[in-house]
């Protein structure tokens, strides 16, 4: 694993990258995508095993911080979510250059998901499988799950566990919906869902739309990674990251 710098000195990134143990021809580079504040520290050892399962099958794989998140500078407050999906773009484009490789799959896991299809409507050179791994699919509802987590807060914005919700990330957050989202036709996509929510037909309903190439698959394990028993265990959900690992070295 080798830390790696990304983007512009303007709109610096901190990355990881993982090179593969092994050298296989059609394996295809892998993008990790991570969820935002208090979700992305629960899932960081969780993404890590990911990348070291998916470098150890032949993978080059990249983990990394969005711009003013983790370990990458920049402010709190620059959070939004089309500078992200465009963090997205760039880290893309510096793991095909890194690895050589033509084709770069994405896994994102929650708002990481959801910022992997934002992005998927612009960057489609090298683009492989998208993996929507439990994925934000209403804004609100996941702004309302935050809030009611804060403390007293005057404004529009509003901090929890030590993460901001600045007005403007708050502003983009409610009017997040995937079911709007229009993902390119053709693409492969693997939607991994806990249940078939309102919110999840909808968006099952929106890939379909799309006509992307869709495999759908409704899992408890999926919900269980942010549970209390996960939180205070080493548990890993390790059936479901043996299946992501299975979807990505799926031929096209």
């Amino acid at each position: 694993m080798t830390p790696i710098r990304i983007g512009a000195e303007t709109r610096e990134m901190l990355g990881f990258y993982h090179a593969p143990s092994r050298s296989v021809a059609d394996a295809p580079a892998v993008l990790l995508c991570s969820p935002f504040g208090p979700e992305a520290i629960r899932s960081y050892r969780m993404l890590r095993l990911l990348a070291d399962r998916l470098a150890n099958a032949g993978c080059p794989v990249l983990r990394f911080d969005y711009h003013g998140t983790g370990d990458s500078p920049g402010d709190d407050d620059v959070a939004s979510l089309p500078g992200w999906a465009g963090d997205i773009g760039v880290a893309h484009r510096e793991l095909a250059a890194r690895s050589g490789k033509s084709t770069v799959a994405w896994i994102g896991l929650r708002l990481g998901a959801s910022l992997c299809a934002l992005a998927a409507q612009t960057v489609r050179t090298g683009l492989g499988l998208v993996v929507l791994w439990d994925p934000v699919i209403a804004g609100m509802s996941y702004l309302e799950i935050y809030r009611s987590q804060s403390g007293p807060h005057a404004g529009v914005g509003f901090e929890t566990m030590g993460f901001e919700f600045s007005d403007r990330f708050r502003n983009d957050l409610s009017t997040l919906n995937l079911a709007n989202v229009t993902l390119p036709a053709g693409a492969r996509v693997s939607a991994i869902v806990g249940s078939e929510s309102s919110h999840a037909t909808a968006l099952k309903d929106a890939l379909t739309r799309s006509e992307v190439r869709l495999d759908w698959t409704v899992s408890p394990a999926v919900a269980e990674w942010n549970s209390e028993k996960a939180l205070n265990s080493a548990v890993v959900p390790m059936q479901l990251l043996q299946g992501i690992e299975s979807k990505v070295m799926e031929r096209a």
